[in-house]
């Protein structure tokens, strides 16, 4: 009899130090993964979005500091930094650029890239003259669109000059309305009529 409750006495002891070490290893295990899941909240997370902008009258457009942001997070204040801000002609098309977002929190940071389109829509201006020609001995003259062109301008560059009539007869003695087109570097265009006087 005495040697039985030795036994289950030693069961009991085996089995209830089994089961209170488990529970403290669990919690040690769920304490972890809890403090690093609100680690995680606590640092800088960029997102950001591609944007498509026009060149003004100078031919240029400057963006804000946040203008690809797309909702980026982080604890306290967010800061703003954009490698590239300034655009001019020469970037018309696709432009890769990288947004840092720095929070207040703890100054973590966080990158991502973003595409911005840079567009040229402004038409040119284009600026006529009347001119007057003299036929030739056999009753012929020309035209340029040069010589109705009264300085024309555009914001990114002129392509062009093209002139609705360049040539002129004996039929065309008298005054004559021509048209100037004038399209610039990116296909833009703008017209204004001058008269030929023959």
């Amino acid at each position: 009899m005495k040697q039985t409750y030795l036994f289950i006495s030693l069961f009991i002891i085996v089995l209830t130090t089994g089961f209170a070490s488990n529970p403290e290893v669990n919690t040690i295990t769920d304490n972890s993964e809890s403090i690093s899941e609100k680690k995680n909240e606590f640092v800088a997370l960029a997102n950001c979005q591609n944007i498509t902008v026009q060149l003004n009258a100078s031919g240029t457009i400057t963006i804000a500091e946040d203008a690809v942001n797309n909702g980026s997070t982080g604890l306290g204040t967010l800061t703003f930094d954009t490698d590239v801000t300034v655009f001019t002609c020469a970037d018309i098309g696709n432009n890769t650029v990288t947004l840092t977002v720095t929070d207040s929190f703890d100054g973590s940071t966080d990158s991502c890239s973003a595409t911005v389109t840079v567009q040229d829509n402004m038409a040119p201006n284009a600026i006529c003259q009347d001119i007057t020609v003299q036929l030739d001995n056999n009753g012929n003259a020309s035209v340029s669109a040069a010589q109705v062109d009264n300085g024309s301008n555009d914001n990114c560059g002129i392509a062009s000059l093209s002139l609705s009539q360049t040539a002129f007869t004996c039929a065309d003695v008298g005054a004559n309305t021509v048209t100037l087109t004038v399209t610039d570097d990116n296909g833009n265009t703008d017209t204004c009529t001058a008269t030929v006087t023959v």
